[in-house]
């Protein structure tokens, strides 16, 4: 297995949106990929990173990747991490646990993997490696968030846009949600309402089924959200559109009430409009201005990391046996000698990954010499 990484580590927001694709662009690159030596794959697209685990050659399919997006490849190339075998399976482990993402532990990237893999085996192109690597990362991530403090102090994007919101004045404040029925939209609001000081207007194509169970949440219909923006003090927007939500033009004339305004944007790619810092008043924050408080809100978690790096270590290890295993499974049904099989599962069982590693090295070798 391979990995290709465009993250938020190496990559700034501008070049990762230029690799953030919907399922039907997934699908076609999907297509792409299996006619240049790709036998499997598995995209993961977060506001975080843009990621390709596959089978094959990761080369061939990085020219795809940055074809298919429209980038430069050799400018990429300064911006991308490439792993293979081992590491690349670490590093799948490693965020699927979330000690890849802005904020350490976060829970939302767990499901994002899950959705990532279900739709690759919907459209049938995984293989027993990528099937066996996710199943058991997935697996493994489960138990650190049982297991461990990490999922206990979790935070994530959402939990800090919130808190953000809270502290942006200790008055009450409006809030104009934009993009609440994503993913990333939902936890934002349900993180709002577990405050007491917002009023908060929810944008929706269609507000006639939509119920209102708290006296501070209000629907507003999405064609009329600029009419609103006068009122609000904060402006959220986390939706998967491929266009703008809030243009600077649209805004600024719509803009009547002189006082401080926080324009959060948690779209990949982007939702708001750079130019309306331009505006009097307004301070726009996006997705990867969140980095320094995630590392300060991460710091309780150090001391669970060993811990944690412990469970992977042991699951990784399992799979890497469970991998070379399946490697060896042909040799083994040829082989007659029912005592002899017993003792190859029997050591299968006891062994390290790199022991049972070595074992087959020398069972290859063995036939070969035989033949």
């Amino acid at each position: 297995m391979f990995v290709l990484s465009i993250n938020f580590k190496t990559a700034d927001l501008s070049l990762r949106e230029a690799f953030s694709f919907d399922n039907k662009k997934t699908a076609a690159l999907f297509k792409i990929l299996k006619l240049n030596q790709t036998e499997a794959c598995v995209y993961l697209s977060t506001c975080n990173r843009c990621e390709i685990y596959g089978s094959g050659d990761p080369y061939k399919a990085l020219s795809v990747f940055c074809k298919f997006a429209g980038a430069d490849e050799y400018t990429v190339k300064s911006h991308i991490l490439i792993y293979n075998s081992k590491r690349a399976i670490n590093h799948l482990f490693r965020v699927c646990c979330g000690f890849e993402s802005m904020v350490c532990g976060e829970d939302e990237i767990l499901g994002q993997i899950k959705k990532a893999f279900e739709f690759s085996q919907k459209i049938s192109f995984t293989n027993y490696e990528i099937n066996e690597s996710f199943k058991c990362a997935i697996t493994c991530a489960k138990k650190v968030k049982t297991n461990t403090l990490i999922s206990k102090s979790s935070v994530s994007v959402a939990t800090i846009a919130a808190g953000v919101c809270h502290k942006f004045s200790a008055d009450n404040k409006t809030v104009m949600l934009i993009g609440a029925g994503g993913e990333i939209g939902g936890k934002v609001l349900k993180n709002l309402l577990s405050y007491d000081d917002f009023t908060i207007l929810v944008t929706s194509r269609n507000i006639s089924k939509k119920e209102n169970p708290k006296s501070n949440l209000k629907y507003i219909e999405y064609s009329k959200r600029y009419s609103y923006v006068d009122e609000a003090d904060i402006v959220i927007s986390a939706t998967k559109s491929p266009h703008f939500t809030i243009l600077y033009d649209n805004l600024k004339s719509c803009i009547k009430t002189d006082k401080n305004r926080l324009f959060i944007d948690l779209a990949v790619p982007r939702d708001i409009d750079d130019e309306i810092k331009k505006i009097t008043g307004l301070t726009l924050t996006q997705i990867d201005d969140f980095n320094k408080i995630a590392e300060n809100n991460s710091e309780i978690k150090v001391n669970e990391m060993q811990f944690a790096n412990d469970i992977i270590a042991e699951y990784e290890d399992e799979l890497l046996k469970t991998l070379e295993f399946h490697k060896l499974v042909p040799t083994i049904n040829s082989i007659k000698d029912l005592e002899i099989r017993n003792f190859i599962y029997n050591f299968r069982d006891c062994a390290t990954a790199n022991e049972l590693e070595s074992f087959i090295t020398v069972l290859e070798k063995m036939q070969k010499n035989d033949s």
